[in-house]
């Protein structure tokens, strides 16, 4: 459906800035229908995890996120609410579920099957 390429021209989101000090690989990408989608790696364990966050505005910190390794890919999943920005709303319709994964350098979004409950 869409893929959202890495933008350095972006700034880091500053509610994230704080709690992510010990990250490296602090990826900014192309926002998606008023959505910010950024993604970091950290060292757990003497692993490398990706994760991916989405950000539905500047005043709250990560809305939905998740993390992987090398076997397992980092994705996330966010369902269209009516409480969700304008912008989202106007190109999908509450309760369209959208999964964000990350694809070395990209996200790529997709489209899953309607919620029902979401309404």
């Amino acid at each position: 459906m869409a893929t959202l390429q890495a933008d350095s021209d972006l700034a880091w989101p500053t509610q994230l800035s704080s709690g992510f000090a010990q990250s490296f690989g602090r990826v900014r990408y192309q926002d998606f229908a008023g959505v910010t989608v950024v993604s970091l790696r950290t060292d757990v364990g003497g692993s490398s995890i990706a994760c991916i966050y989405l950000l539905l505005d500047e005043t709250q910190g990560a809305y939905a996120g998740g993390c992987g390794s090398s076997a397992v890919t980092a994705e996330t999943v966010l369902v269209v609410t009516d409480s969700m920005p304008g912008a989202l709303q106007r190109e999908h319709p509450s309760g369209t579920v959208l999964k964000f994964r990350l694809e070395e350098n990209r996200v790529v979004v997709s489209i899953g099957p309607r919620s029902e409950s979401a309404r």
